[in-house]
């Protein structure tokens, strides 16, 4: 029963870090941003779709190992591979999803742009 409860909050937690991760990734802060003054020109996060690119210089960062227990891929929820401290693979679809800041960016768009046919392996 405690683990399942283990298991929910951390469920939750990851919900949370996802959802805050895509509103940044959208440009829509969590907080009030002061207006621009004149001649500040506003700039355009990146969008996540087909020209979304990850900053390579974030990419990593400490992740728990609870966290990395109970996260599986979102589209088919398979178990996720930990590879080079910079990504969660998924050998059953071939979706790479970066750790942006030791944070899992987990959104399929993500993973489809990251993915790679060669990671995928047939069932035993």
């Amino acid at each position: 029963m405690l683990r399942r409860l283990k298991r929910l909050l951390w469920l939750s937690f990851v919900g949370v870090a996802a959802y805050v991760v895509a509103q940044r990734l959208k440009g829509e802060e969590t907080h009030e941003v002061p207006p621009a003054t004149e001649g500040e020109k506003d700039e355009e996060p990146p969008a996540i779709g087909p020209d979304y690119e990850i900053d390579e210089s974030k990419l990593g960062g400490e992740v728990s190992q609870d966290l990395l227990e109970i996260l599986v891929c979102p589209d088919d929820k398979q178990d996720l591979e930990y590879v080079d401290g910079k990504w969660l693979v998924c050998h059953t679809c071939g979706r790479r999803y970066p750790i942006v800041d030791g944070i899992p960016v987990m959104l399929i768009e993500v993973g489809d742009k990251y993915r790679d046919e060669s990671l995928i392996q047939q069932p035993a």
